[in-house]
């Protein structure tokens, strides 16, 4: 499995991380990169799964990220998600897929947002990639764990001050703790 290259995971024997840079299809730029570049990074570490994280989702839940790729595994589907609509607190989000399915979108996606979004390559073809989303209940989406803004960053540092000396690896269960108890860390101001 491909991760980024920090993270609770960078010790684990099944886990290679590698830069996401030399995986297609990460990035900002609509140009093509070759589908020998997906089998060089997979070929690098024999990965048969990426993960894909955000920068602007620093709160990761390693149990849940496991239990996406565990599921995806399990069903032998090409891709699955856990959705902004997913019920998770907003930030909350992760995409799983085979190392085949991104060779296939890197190989024949060619639309500026499929290049830079590599869901929609999946989701807009679900008979040839089904797919498996994570929802759940009660939904928490209004919950905001997403860095985008200097506020989010004072917000989310004040969260990870609380959270992360007790434990490191604490993820949505801890952050929807804290929420109940610190509920202004987890609203954004309207703009």
């Amino acid at each position: 499995m491909l991760t980024p290259m920090f993270g609770p995971w960078q010790d684990h024997p099944e886990i290679r991380p590698i830069p996401l840079w030399k995986l297609p299809g990460w990035g900002f730029s609509s140009e093509k990169v070759g589908e020998d570049e997906a089998d060089a990074a997979a070929g690098e570490c024999g990965a048969t799964t990426v993960v894909r994280l955000w920068a602007d989702c620093p709160v990761l839940d390693p149990a849940l990220t496991g239990a996406l790729v565990a599921a995806a595994r399990g069903a032998g589907v090409p891709f699955a998600t856990i959705p902004l609509d997913s019920g998770y607190p907003e930030g909350v989000e992760a995409h799983v897929m085979t190392i085949e399915a991104l060779a296939a979108a890197d190989a024949e996606a060619t639309a500026a947002d499929e290049r830079e979004t590599i869901h929609l390559f999946f989701s807009r073809r679900p008979e040839r990639f089904p797919a498996l989303h994570f929802h759940r209940q009660p939904d928490r989406h209004a919950l905001k764990v997403l860095l985008d803004t200097p506020d989010d960053y004072r917000r989310l540092k004040e969260v990870f001050d609380i959270l992360y000396p007790a434990n490191p690896t604490f993820g949505v269960a801890e952050v929807e703790a804290l929420a109940a108890q610190r509920p202004d860390l987890f609203t954004r101001p309207l703009v």
